[in-house]
């Protein structure tokens, strides 16, 4: 779960509460800090590799309420 503001947190309790594993990525710091800094994608890369049964990576695309948007790749 990469959790860098409010929605990824709604995400991550999503999932416990039903019943899903779930580790996080996170920017270092507080909730401001945390909800308008990205997240470094090595750091995404890094929590893979020491959990290889990850099935799924979950991540907001935006964060509308600190006005962040992600950068996207296509």
């Amino acid at each position: 779960m990469v959790d860098n503001e409010v929605y990824g947190d709604r995400l991550l309790r999503i999932a416990r509460a039903n019943g899903i594993t779930a580790h996080t990525v996170r920017p270092d710091g507080g909730d401001l800090t945390r909800w308008t800094t990205p997240v470094d994608p090595e750091a995404v890369r890094a929590a893979l590799a020491e959990h290889p049964g990850v099935d799924a990576v979950a991540a907001p695309r935006r964060a509308l309420r600190t006005a962040h948007f992600a950068p996207e790749r296509r």
